[in-house]
């Protein structure tokens, strides 16, 4: 069996000399902050909104602190296989480029912004590269280099391009195909579903409630939560949801997305059909799929 490995390239054991666990560098900072008193922000925000008592309490402390088991890493440098050696009880997938198409209007929105200041058109290619970091570090790398540090300037821009993306983000955003059905054998299996996204909260909750509606029990997006990888709004989920992190599995289509999966202890599964599907494997992806149908067997689908 091959572990995970921390970024500074060391294991950590548990006393039981069978049980091999690894503690990412995330977990180990939530561990010694509750150590010291204080609290990380996604049990404060659980136990303020929850009132049924001290189980409730112990239960999102330990879902959020402790370490969790190592993976099996499918394939490595020969290659990844698609045969589940277990199954996952909830799913928490990426928005963009992972259950939904949304580059057309994400682009068409910038470039209308960047012709309103008279600033160079982008393309899809230089886009690419900085899609998934959240909204405005979005708008940021999309102005000439020169503006790149102008906080003052990053703002204006920032308003301007919310303005017209408010208007604009559901002309060509459409599910990606075989997700449709996908999700909805899923929810009737009893699979646990929710989203974790660097887009804004309110624009993420009106694209799943029109390309997916009943289907997420919960969405977690940029405004509300941290911008990922930052995996605050992962480890509220599997909180909420009452599981300890390997028992779910993160499912999205960049860098970002993997490196999230991994900080909160999760399987990390890459799709190859979004935005950065270059960089999936390199970042910690444990398994890669090309097609909605491939993800089913990882739910004893």
């Amino acid at each position: 069996m091959v572990h995970l490995t921390l970024k500074n390239g060391k294991n950590q054991l548990c006393a039981a000399e069978t049980d091999c666990i690894t503690e990412t560098p995330f977990q180990r900072k939530y561990r010694n902050r509750i150590r010291a008193g204080d609290k990380p922000g996604c049990v404060l925000r659980l136990l303020r909104n929850r009132s049924d008592g001290q189980n409730r309490k112990d239960q999102a402390m330990k879902i959020s602190t402790s370490p969790h088991r190592s993976f099996r890493m499918y394939g490595m440098e020969e290659g990844m296989s698609n045969t589940p050696e277990k199954t996952f009880r909830a799913a928490i997938f990426d928005l963009d480029g992972t259950l939904a198409y949304t580059v057309g209007d994400l682009l068409a929105c910038m470039n209308r912004m960047l012709a309103q200041y008279g600033y160079p058109q982008k393309t899809y290619e230089e886009i690419m590269s900085y899609i998934s970091c959240g909204e405005r570090d979005f708008v940021k790398f999309s102005l000439p280099e020169e503006l790149q540090e102008d906080d003052e300037r990053i703002e204006t821009c920032r308003a301007a391009y919310v303005s017209i993306y408010n208007k604009h983000f559901l002309d060509t955003t459409v599910l990606y195909p075989g997700l449709d059905k996908l999700l909805h054998d899923m929810k009737a299996a009893g699979i646990r579903l929710a989203v974790n996204t660097n887009k804004t909260q309110e624009h993420a909750q009106a694209i799943i409630d029109k390309l997916a509606p009943g289907i997420f029990e919960m969405l977690k997006g940029d405004g509300h939560y941290p911008c990922k990888p930052d995996p605050t709004g992962a480890l509220e989920i599997a909180a909420e949801f009452g599981l300890t992190p390997d028992e779910i599995c993160y499912i999205g289509d960049s860098n970002i997305d993997m490196e999230t999966a991994g900080n909160a202890g999760m399987f990390a599964m890459g799709v190859k059909w979004g935005y950065r599907p270059d960089v999936l494997k390199a970042a910690g992806a444990k398994i890669l799929v090309e097609t909605a149908e491939e993800i089913a067997p990882w739910f004893g689908l």
